[in-house]
């Protein structure tokens, strides 16, 4: 896996103390928030009465928002979870562990690493076949807010949908998994420059017509996509000078993390339903873009041990939009996405016709950005399908697989699989003339 480029960054005596620090009072937090939403306050609470969270579910959110806001980037790329799926570390030692679950038994021969100039990652697809022959190639840009390699959590997901496609439906097919380098070693545009890499080699080395390619992104990789196809359309120097490829068929897009500064509502009305929190988001968009905004942005790899700080984040607090100077990387089109609203760009730059889709779970705290943005490509003429699912959180694709009994709401389609019957349909309508079919109607 790709190096975050840390010299001597390791998970020290000191960093695993911290841990023990923010853990303790984590789990009591949870728990007692559990017993108060599930037993004490159980008919007020707007979690299980709206949202029908169950015990086990509700402190798993409650404890990974709190740890996730509190601990360093060092921690969560060298600490495994508590289980063999709770992974954010791009190790092969994780990998490893990855592949030996159940789900991969009889389809490690399906997975090849790949070096390949400026990019690397990972192929997903039946042995013997050629990329040139597939049907369909689909590219996939991870999310972990920039810092995280979010790759390792998606392994099983891809492989399901990797199976259903050739297995299922008969349509020989592959997946590619982008393995960038991280920030905030490695910060904007690196990561967009490795998926213009990707995505070159893929269709002139290895001859993938881009009428069969859908790039895949969720959370800050829809952000890197978005960024992606912005510059596909009005090229951006910083990224590359070469004239662009054609852009790809189509392309999909869950959570996107498609604003790094916003002041809408759901960035703090969704906070009790989510495992993310503003403050966070805010952070790792410093990191990702070297933007100094903010009062006293915190080193990521240099925690809090200020006790305060268990009842209150350590991350800067986002100043409001408006705020923020135009020039700003935040505001940067190439680096916030979500910022242009030049239609002509975005005709442009989106896949039309349904053939760009947009997907995030109603209860996450970034949803208004998302609407807003899908709304603003309805008026841009790219006509993108959507689909928000109800009381869903962020990147529910992969939480539902990837957390038992997350999927689990007082609304329909609590599958923790549908997301990938949900790709599958997508990928295979927009490659045929008829779009009008949504097999993912709720």
């Amino acid at each position: 896996s790709v190096d975050a480029g840390v010299v001597g960054d390791v998970l020290t005596i000191p960093l695993r103390l911290h841990f023990g620090f923010i853990l303790i009072p984590g789990v009591v937090r949870a728990l007692v928030g559990t017993l108060f939403s599930q037993i004490f306050f159980r008919p007020f609470s707007p979690v299980v009465q709206i949202g029908g969270r169950q015990p086990f579910a509700d402190f798993g959110i409650r404890l990974g928002r709190y740890l996730l806001g509190r601990g360093s980037t060092t921690q969560w790329r060298e600490l495994v979870g508590l289980n063999s799926k709770q992974v954010f570390v791009a190790t092969q030692a994780t990998y490893d562990r990855i592949y030996a679950q159940e789900e991969f038994k009889g389809f490690k021969d399906w997975i090849n690493y790949e070096k390949m100039p400026g990019a690397q990652g990972r192929w997903i697809g039946p042995p013997g076949t050629r990329r040139d022959e597939d049907h369909h190639v689909l590219l996939y840009v991870h999310g972990g807010g920039f810092v995280l390699d979010g790759g390792a959590t998606s392994q099983e997901w891809l492989l399901r949908i990797c199976k259903a496609m050739n297995l299922g439906r008969h349509a020989q097919s592959s997946v590619f998994a982008l393995d960038y380098h991280l920030a905030p070693e490695h910060q904007y545009p690196v990561q967009i420059q490795e998926l213009l890499a990707a995505y070159t080699y893929i269709t002139t080395t290895l001859s993938v017509l881009p009428s069969r390619i859908t790039i895949i992104g969720d959370s800050a990789g829809a952000n890197l996509v978005s960024a992606f196809l912005l510059h596909l359309a009005r090229p951006n120097d910083l990224i590359s000078p070469l004239p662009p490829p054609p852009r790809p068929a189509s392309v999909l897009l869950s959570s996107p993390y498609i604003k790094l500064l916003s002041s809408a509502p759901s960035r703090t009305s969704n906070t009790a339903f989510d495992y993310l929190d503003n403050n966070m988001l805010f952070q790792q968009a410093l990191d990702y873009t070297g933007s100094t905004t903010g009062a006293n942005p915190r080193k990521s790899r240099t925690p809090s041990w200020n006790p305060l700080h268990w009842f209150f984040s350590p991350n800067p607090t986002p100043p409001p939009e408006e705020s923020v100077d135009s020039c700003d990387l935040l505001k940067n089109p190439y680096a916030s996405p979500g910022t242009v609203l030049d239609a002509e760009w975005l005709r442009e730059a989106y896949p039309g016709n349904g053939r760009t889709m947009i997907t995030w779970g109603e209860k996450e705290i970034i949803a208004d950005d998302i609407e807003q943005h899908a709304a603003v490509l309805e008026a841009a003429g790219v006509a993108p399908q959507t689909l928000a699912k109800p009381l869903g959180l962020h990147n529910w694709f992969l939480v539902d697989v990837n957390f038992e009994g997350f999927a689990r709401t007082n609304k329909n389609r609590d599958e923790p699989y549908w997301g990938v019957e949900v790709v599958c349909d997508f990928v295979q309508n927009v490659a045929s003339p008829a779009l009008s079919k949504k097999p993912w109607d709720v």
